[in-house]
């Protein structure tokens, strides 16, 4: 009953009888594409993490290197960072990947989300290795390159995206100020 005369109330802008079609247009739009789209994210994410788990658990069972001629398969264990730097400093690269952490996490609606998803999948794989077994699993041999591992390169391409967005986000600044740095001369001219 109460529904009958509500669709039968007057709608104060058009001066029509409100049908439940024109209620329907003046809701706000649901924000569903947001959502999926950060579902999207964390199943990534979590197909991300598995291949690189399997990967590691793979390379741990590797009873001799493969040799592929360019590049090799051989298990390695990393107790530090990037072309080895921090070695055996496996408490502070624990603290500092957590601290990592928590900057994408903070920053993270002002970065590109697929570069931050994929930073944060290589740094939980390595540092879920550094707490569990003491060092990050490495496997991928180019023999001119240090080792590394999946996890590795996902937080490469990464920071690569992000570089790339931060890059585009100022050039876009120089180019905004640069426009309205015209606009305040062409009102100076004027007068």
């Amino acid at each position: 009953m109460k529904q009958k005369k509500a669709s039968m109330t007057l709608n104060k802008k058009s001066k029509k009888a409100a049908t439940p079609q024109s209620r329907k247009s003046v809701r706000t739009p649901k924000k569903e594409s947001l959502n999926v789209r950060g579902y999207y994210y964390l199943l990534l994410f979590l197909f991300l993490l598995i291949i690189d788990r399997v990967t590691k658990i793979w390379a741990t069972n590797l009873k001799a290197p493969i040799d592929y001629g360019i590049f090799a398969f051989q298990y390695v264990t990393n107790t530090g960072a990037g072309f080895s730097i921090f070695t055996n400093q496996n408490t502070l690269l624990i603290y500092l990947s957590l601290i990592i952490l928590g900057g994408l996490i903070f920053y993270y609606k002002q970065l590109s989300r697929l570069g931050v998803w994929l930073m944060i999948t290589g740094l939980v794989s390595n540092l879920f290795d550094r707490i569990i077994f003491g060092h990050v699993i490495d496997f991928i041999d180019f023999k001119f390159w240090p080792v590394f591992n999946g996890a590795d390169i996902l937080i490469c391409l990464g920071a690569l995206l992000l570089i790339i967005q931060l890059y585009k986000d100022e050039r876009k600044e120089k180019k905004m100020s640069k426009e309205k740095e015209t606009i305040k001369e062409k009102r100076k001219r004027k007068k």
